[in-house]
């Protein structure tokens, strides 16, 4: 398996942090030089960072290209329940419209999702291209699923292959629990809530 190889060579603490916190190494010492696979934070290569990071494409799967990455990200929602719902959407609206993410949102460190915002030569600059160096894989991602049990799931997934990759389970052990587990959380998430 692929991954055993790249985790053979890997910093020993690779399998026990998260993004931010290879991140923040990378930010702050030469121990990690190069992190394959994780998901993008566009604030570790902005401008105002004393040590700004450069970010890329995931590596290419052969005739597969950059395909393979889970799309995730923080949505916007309104509850029903809001004594001001015409206000709250009004604001949402507010909030994704291009002009907005490619100004304000942006400059007060938020990571936008305008593809508009993505390409705009100014924000690419200030932050060290990290858009343009990314956007064939957000495109060619995964978006990540949005039912009830999904979010449990992926995090008992990752601790389970973390498991296979220090050779505490077999690699037939997590192919199973993965497709048995991943079926019962789809099939709990789209059961009417009482």
């Amino acid at each position: 398996m692929r991954f055993r190889t790249l985790v053979a060579l890997s910093h020993p603490l690779s399998l026990k942090m998260n993004p931010i916190k290879i991140y923040d190494l990378m930010s702050e010492s030469d121990e990690i030089a190069y992190c394959p696979y994780a998901f993008g934070y566009s604030n570790y290569s902005r401008r105002d960072r004393r040590r700004r990071l450069q970010f890329g494409n995931i590596p290419s799967a052969g005739r597969c290209g950059v395909a393979g990455s889970i799309l995730g990200g923080t949505g916007i929602a309104v509850s029903s329940r809001t004594a001001h719902f015409d206000l709250a959407v009004e604001y949402a609206f507010f909030l994704t419209e291009s002009s907005f993410q490619r100004s304000h949102y942006y400059a007060s460190g938020g990571q936008p999702a305008a593809r508009s915002a993505w390409l705009d030569a100014s924000i690419n600059e200030h932050s060290n291209f990290f858009f343009r160096n990314t956007i064939k894989t957000l495109d060619a991602a995964y978006l990540r699923p949005r039912f009830d049990g999904f979010v449990p799931f992926y995090e008992q997934a990752g601790e389970r292959i973390v498991a296979m990759l220090q050779n505490n389970l077999s690699e037939n052990d997590l192919l199973s629990w993965l497709n048995e587990a991943y079926d019962k959380a789809r099939e709990q998430g789209t059961q009417p809530k009482t």
